[in-house]
């Protein structure tokens, strides 16, 4: 099939990628009665499974990953590498840190 809306029963959808983007699966739209492809994801909280959450770059920013949130219990994405020190919100990653605009020194937790 070219496309998930040319495979014409449930059970060959279900267990079948979009042709067009094989990191998605089609799926059964009942109310129309035919195959789809799932659309893309927009942000790391489309996933809703963590092996694909962890495996996942985010969608609206692909340098960084997404990683799954236990205590929420859902995928978020990772937030940007600080700038420089004062972007780093808690001492204890503070102190083991290098200035991000400067790695020849050390931040300190004022």
């Amino acid at each position: 099939p070219k496309r998930c809306y040319d495979v014409k029963d449930y059970t060959t959808c279900k267990a079948s990628k979009c042709p067009d983007a094989t990191t998605r699966n089609c799926y059964w739209d009942s109310r129309r009665h035919r195959c789809n492809c799932t659309p893309p994801p927009k942000v790391c909280s489309d996933f809703k499974d963590s092996r694909t959450c962890l495996s996942s770059k985010c969608p609206d920013d692909t340098t960084r990953s997404c990683y799954w949130d236990r205590t929420k219990r859902m995928c978020d994405c990772k937030p940007p590498p600080p700038k420089v020190c004062s972007d780093i919100k808690d001492s204890e990653t503070c102190s083991g840190n290098k200035c991000p605009d400067d790695t020849t020194r050390s931040c300190y937790w004022d």
